[in-house]
C-alpha cells in the first residue's frame, strides 16, 4: 500500500504552510478577496449610505421561518404573547441597537407579531380582536405590554449616545472623536455630507434625548459648561447667548470647572437678568471625583443610564386601569387573565360583534339557551346557564352572580384583594375562561357538559394550581386548542 505525499507548500485550513520562504503569490487568495460596502459583520449590514428595505430582507426571513416552526403547536394566546416578548422581540435586537429601521421594516415586522398573536401566522384565519396600539400598552394600562418597535429602536439606540456622552473606551469612541468630533461638542456638531448614513441617523436623534441626559458633577472638568445639562433648568446655552459667555472671559468649550472657578460662587448679573430663573439656582460645589453622565427619569431625577429607563421616559404616563390588579395578579393563570382581559375590553368574538364585522351565518344562537344571540353580558351573566355556574361558586368568590356584568366587574375590580385570596382570584378568571370554552366547544365541536362537571373541574384546576409548590403545573382541562 502507498500513500499520496502532498509537496510543500499546501494550505491548512486556507493557511498556505511551506519549510523555506513564502512568495508573494502565496498570499494571493488573501489579498484578491477585498470586501464592498454593504457588507454583513456578525449577520448585521454595514454601509455608509441608506440601507435599502432588500437589506432587512433576512432578518424578516428570519422571524417569519421562526413563526412557521410555531403554526403546526396548539398555542393559547398567553403562550404566543410571551414567544413574541422573548424570542421574536429579541431577534432584531442586534440590529436596532445600530441601525435606524425603516418604516416600511417596523410595519412589515408588527404585521408578522399581530398576525401571530391573534391568527397563529395564518391573517385569514380571523380579525385582529384589539388594536395594536392597544395591545402594544404597558398592562398597567389596559394592554399586553408589547413594544412599538419604532419607539424600542430609539430606546436602543440612545445607548450609542450615552457611550459618546461618557467616553466610554472603546475603538468605535475614540473614532467618533478623532475623525468626526475632532474638537466639536455632540451637541452643536453638524455633520457632513460625507458623513456615513449610520452616523446621520444617531445624530437626528440629539434633540429628543438631549432633555434626558444629566451630568452630575465631581470634579467639572469633563463636562461642557455651556452645552451640557448640568443644572436642572438645563444647558446654559439653552438661555443664554454666547456674547454673554465670552464677556466673562470664557469661550466654547470652557469646562464647568473653570466657570464656577471664575465666577467666584455667583452668577453674573447680565446672566440673571438675561434669565431671571437663574438667580434661584445655586452654584454647586465640585467634589474630587469624576462627573458622571446619567439619565433623567419620569420623575426627573437623576439616575443611571439603562434601556429600560429610557424606555420608560419613551413610553410616558400612562393613566392606570382600575382592573389591571384584579387581571395581572401574581401568579395568575396567562391563558385565563388573557381571555378575561379580551371580555374587559368586550372584544371576544360573541355573536353580536360576529354580525357587527359583517358576517351573517344561517344560525346565530346562544348555545346555551338557544333563545336569543349570545353577547358578552348574556353569555357570562345573563344566560340561564352561566347564572347556574356562578351560583355554584359564587359563595366561594364572593360576588352577586345575579347581577350584570358591569356591576359585578366594578364589585370586584374595587376590592382591596389581600395575598390569601389568590383561589378567589384564581376562580374568576377562570370561570370566565372555563364558560368561553364550554361555549366554543358546543358551537364548533358539538362536545356538551353538564354545568356541575364544568364547575367541579375547575375547582380542581384551581386547587391544583394553588397547591402546586413550583406553580408551573399544567394540566390537561387547561388544553385551548381552538379556543381563548
Amino acid at each position: 500500500m502507498t500513500m499520496n505525499v502532498g509537496a510543500l507548500p499546501f494550505r491548512y485550513l486556507g493557511i498556505p504552510l511551506s519549510s523555506k520562504r513564502l512568495a508573494v503569490s502565496d498570499f494571493a487568495p488573501l489579498i484578491s478577496k477585498v470586501g464592498a460596502l454593504p457588507f454583513r459583520y456578525l449577520g448585521i449590514p454595514l454601509s455608509s449610505k441608506r440601507l435599502a428595505v432588500s437589506d432587512f430582507a433576512p432578518l424578516i426571513s428570519k422571524v417569519r421561518s421562526r413563526i412557521l416552526n410555531w403554526k403546526s403547536k396548539f398555542l393559547s394566546f398567553g403562550g404566543r404573547v410571551q414567544l413574541i416578548k422573548s424570542v421574536l422581540e429579541s431577534l432584531q435586537l442586534y440590529w436596532m441597537v445600530i441601525i435606524t429601521f425603516p418604516a416600511s421594516v417596523i410595519h412589515s415586522l408588527e404585521k408578522l407579531f399581530r398576525d401571530f398573536l391573534w391568527n397563529q401566522g395564518d391573517p385569514s384565519r380571523g380579525k385582529v380582536k384589539v388594536a395594536w396600539e392597544t395591545v402594544c400598552k404597558p398592562k398597567s394600562a389596559g394592554g399586553l405590554g408589547l413594544k412599538r418597535l419604532a419607539m424600542w429602536n430609539r430606546a436602543l439606540l440612545a445607548s450609542n449616545i450615552w457611550d459618546i456622552l461618557r467616553k466610554k473606551k472603546s475603538v468605535w469612541i475614540s473614532w467618533i472623536y478623532l475623525h468626526r468630533l475632532n474638537a466639536s461638542n455632540f451637541w452643536t456638531f453638524i455633520p457632513t455630507n460625507n458623513s456615513s448614513w449610520i452616523w446621520r441617523k444617531l445624530v437626528e436623534l440629539r434633540e429628543q434625548f438631549r432633555p434626558f441626559f444629566f451630568n452630575q458633577l465631581g470634579n467639572g472638568v469633563n463636562t461642557n459648561a455651556w452645552e451640557d445639562k448640568w443644572i436642572a433648568i438645563g444647558p446654559l446655552s439653552s438661555f443664554l447667548p454666547y456674547r454673554l459667555m465670552h464677556g466673562e472671559g470664557f469661550h466654547k468649550g470652557s469646562n464647568v470647572a473653570e466657570v464656577i472657578s471664575g465666577l467666584n460662587h455667583a452668577w453674573p448679573q447680565a446672566w440673571t437678568q438675561r434669565h431671571p430663573p437663574l438667580a434661584n439656582v445655586a452654584l454647586p460645589s465640585l467634589v474630587n471625583t469624576s462627573d458622571q453622565v446619567m439619565w433623567l427619569n419620569s420623575h426627573h431625577l437623576p439616575c443611571r443610564f439603562s434601556i429600560k429607563e429610557v424606555w420608560r421616559s419613551l413610553q410616558g404616563n400612562w393613566e392606570v386601569v382600575p382592573w389591571y390588579d384584579f387581571v395581572w395578579f401574581k401568579r395568575h393563570i396567562p391563558k385565563h387573565s388573557f381571555c378575561l382581559w379580551l371580555a374587559i375590553l368586550n372584544r371576544l368574538p360573541t355573536q353580536d360583534r360576529l354580525l357587527n364585522w359583517g358576517f351573517n351565518p344561517a344560525r346565530l344562537l346562544c348555545p346555551f339557551c338557544n333563545a336569543i344571540i349570545d353577547s358578552r353580558n348574556h353569555l357570562f351573566f345573563e344566560c340561564g346557564f352561566s347564572a347556574s355556574f356562578w351560583r355554584l361558586i359564587r359563595d366561594e368568590i364572593g360576588c352577586n352572580a345575579n347581577e350584570d356584568w358591569e356591576n359585578i366587574f366594578h364589585e370586584l375590580t374595587h376590592r382591596r384583594w389581600r395575598p390569601g385570596e389568590l383561589r378567589k382570584q384564581l376562580l374568576f378568571a377562570g370561570a370566565v375562561y372555563f364558560i368561553w370554552r364550554e361555549r366554543n366547544n358546543r358551537l364548533f365541536k358539538g362536545i356538551k357538559r353538564e354545568v356541575a362537571f364544568l364547575v367541579k373541574d375547575l375547582k380542581l384546576y384551581i386547587d391544583i394550581r394553588c397547591n402546586a409548590s413550583s406553580f408551573t403545573l399544567d394540566h390537561s382541562f387547561g388544553n385551548t386548542s381552538g379556543t381563548v
